[in-house]
C-alpha cells in the first residue's frame, strides 16, 4: 500500500520519482517536483494522510507516521546515484539482506547497473 502510493502520488503531482526504500520503522523517498510548481511538503502532506486514511480502513491503528518529517536539497556534488545508492542499501546496512536487490519494498525508476543508480546531476529532494 505505500509503495504503491509513492508512485502514485508522484505521476498525480506531476514529480519525478528516482527511488525509494521502505524500511521497517521508516520511508526514503527520492524525488524531484521537477515543473509541477508543487512543494515537496504539499507531496508528503498528502502522501500521508492518503496512506494513514488507508491504513486505518484495513484496520490500522493511528498513528502509522511521524508528524514531523526530514527533506534535504542535494548539493552539486550530490547527484541521482550517490543518493540512490544510499537508499536503496538500507536493508544492507541493516542487515535485513546481502544485497539490496533482494529487499522486496525498494523501487527504483532510473538506470540501474549490476551495484547501483545512476543518473544525472539533477537536483533532488530526499
Amino acid at each position: 500500500m505505500v509503495c504503491e502510493n509513492v508512485e502514485h502520488d508522484c505521476d498525480r503531482m506531476g514529480f519525478r520519482l528516482y527511488g525509494y526504500c521502505l524500511m521497517p520503522d521508516h520511508l526514503h523517498v527520492l524525488l524531484s517536483p521537477n515543473e509541477s510548481g508543487v512543494h515537496v511538503s504539499r507531496w508528503m502532506d498528502s502522501f500521508k494522510s492518503y496512506t494513514t486514511n488507508r491504513f486505518m480502513r484495513l484496520g490500522g491503528k493511528p498513528p502509522l507516521w511521524q508528524r514531523s518529517w526530514h527533506d534535504h536539497v542535494c548539493g552539486e556534488s550530490e547527484t541521482a546515484d550517490k543518493v540512490l545508492a544510499y537508499i536503496v542499501d538500507n536493508p544492507v546496512r541493516e542487515g535485513l539482506v546481502e544485497s539490496w536487490t533482494d529487499w522486496p519494498s525498494t523501487g527504483v525508476f532510473i538506470e540501474m547497473d549490476a551495484e547501483h543508480a545512476r543518473a544525472g546531476g539533477d537536483r533532488i529532494v530526499v
